[in-house]
């Protein structure tokens, strides 16, 4: 596929007008396929262990800047990647180098076991969600997804990497400026033109414009300015973008910089390009939140912002009074702050339920997660404490993970239960490697077994892959829908 000559003299002009041999090389890289990375869930699974194993059945992995992130070999691809049951499980993501530096950056490469309360603003499909709770494994994440299309492989992801301390939204990013100072960390993955993902989405470098990116950068603006507005005093933001232009970057972070002038300070940013880094290219900049800030006054007849606002709308109180109207007119339109009335603690004749059915099958729960429930589903969440504020403010339409269901009195429990976590008193099942495609693909399997009946659970190389029924010697799935082969 064609290059747009604009996008070629654009950057040319820009960033290449003296090294022909460079620009020569970052028109070659733009197309070209690149090598497949995988993050390992360090939530799930000890990276030194994970690629051991993997080493014994033909798997060659090399090292990236990122020491959670490797390029990856097989010997045998007769199963892809995607499909692999350690991939199905929630063990690795499928997350390419560039991608992966934003959170990388945001936690300087570290773990860090503080109950943070971070926010994500542009979250799907869920490879930087599921990194961010991976370096912050005691923080709350709240994931914001405001295409409602895009939510299913958001929740999806989250789901199969067994997290249990995030909540999904669904709202305009830039209404997060109406809940100054509530994040201790925020990132800002923002939608951009694509110019750094051609090598899989070839018609954003054919049909680019600066028109259209011009457009673009004006949602990034408001976007950074909402996202910093939300950051507590002597928080980070990371900006990032899969794109290369100074439209989309370097001007939005001066945008942000005439808006809280000496507030925030850029503390590092860098380019990736696709010829050098050989990755994807990429664009990403840290912003630490210097002082007790202002919040930015709306704008009036295109006036010049007031350095001092104060909320004329309090969204607590507001939650408080118990209005029945949940949203309210806005600059930015429609704004919906609807409190989380439908989740709460479990009453003790459901817990009682729960409890029991737990027992019986034998299962160890997180020690520091909590039982709740949404109408007739059971939640297990993690990192509750300091996030009641919020939940005040937003609404979740998924939060935690959803274990089963209460149906009368029966606890009926749901496939994500027996993808992450081990039920002792049941019966296991090992699959073979002759048994994985059919009981991939929801067919029934020959176990071989015709005394066994009823709920089993089935492992993978020793570990839980899922659910299962056993009826007359014949094994049927019970996974989650996206687990399935296709």
């Amino acid at each position: 596929m064609s290059i747009n000559p604009a996008f070629l003299e654009y950057f040319k002009n820009e960033f290449f007008s003296e090294d022909a041999d460079g620009f020569g090389a970052f028109q070659k890289s733009l197309l070209r396929p690149l090598k497949k990375t995988l993050r390992i869930n360090t939530n799930k699974r000890d990276i030194g262990e994970f690629v051991s194993d993997k080493e014994t059945v033909g798997w060659k992995f090399g090292p990236t800047p990122n020491g959670h992130v490797f390029h990856v070999d097989r010997e045998d691809t007769t199963i892809a990647l995607g499909s692999n049951p350690e991939h199905l499980r929630g063990d690795y993501y499928i997350q390419e180098l560039s991608a992966s530096m934003s959170v990388w950056l945001l936690a300087d490469g570290a773990v860090h076991p503080e109950p943070h309360r971070i926010l994500e603003i542009a979250s799907s499909p869920g490879g930087k969600t599921t990194q961010i709770a991976e370096h912050y494994p005691n923080a709350f994440v709240f994931a914001n997804e405001f295409n409602k299309e895009r939510i299913v492989p958001l929740l999806e992801n989250i789901e199969r990497m067994g997290l249990l301390n995030i909540a999904v939204t669904n709202m305009n990013g830039v209404q997060f400026r109406e809940l100054p100072e509530c994040f201790d960390l925020v990132l800002l993955d923002a939608p951009c033109s694509g110019e750094g993902i051609g090598y899989k989405a070839a018609e954003s470098l054919r049909y680019w414009n600066v028109k259209n990116v011009r457009t673009i950068a004006r949602l990034q603006k408001k976007l950074l300015i909402a996202g910093l507005t939300s950051l507590k005093p002597g928080g980070m933001l990371v900006y990032s973008t899969c794109t290369l232009n100074r439209m989309e970057n370097e001007e939005v972070l001066e945008a942000a910089k005439e808006e809280f002038g000496d507030d925030i300070e850029v503390v590092f940013s860098k380019r990736f390009w696709p010829h050098t880094e050989i990755a994807g290219g990429f664009f990403v900049a840290k912003i630490s939140k210097k002082i007790i800030a202002y919040t930015p006054e709306p704008r009036q007849n295109d006036e010049i912002r007031s350095r001092i606002w104060v909320p004329k709308w309090n969204v607590h109180s507001y939650v408080e009074r118990g209005t029945e109207n949940s949203a309210r007119s806005s600059r930015f339109g429609e704004v919906s702050f609807k409190p989380n009335r439908d989740i709460g603690v479990l009453c003790d004749r459901a817990l009682e339920t729960v409890e029991k059915a737990l027992e019986t099958l034998g299962t160890e729960l997180p020690a520091d997660a909590k039982l709740y429930r949404y109408k007739n589903d059971i939640l297990l969440i993690r990192s509750t404490g300091d996030i009641a504020p919020i939940l005040d403010r937003v609404y979740a339409i998924r939060f935690g993970m959803r274990i089963g269901r209460i149906e009368g009195n029966v606890f009926e429990p749901q496939a994500p239960l027996g993808v992450h976590f081990v039920h002792r008193n049941l019966s296991k099942i090992e699959l073979k490697p002759d048994m994985l495609r059919d009981f991939l693909r929801g067919l029934p399997v020959a176990t071989g077994d015709t005394d066994e009946s009823g709920m089993v659970q089935v492992l993978w190389n020793g570990a839980p892959l899922g659910f299962g029924t056993v009826h007359n010697g014949l094994l049927k799935s019970q996974l989650p829908k996206y687990m399935y082969w296709k």
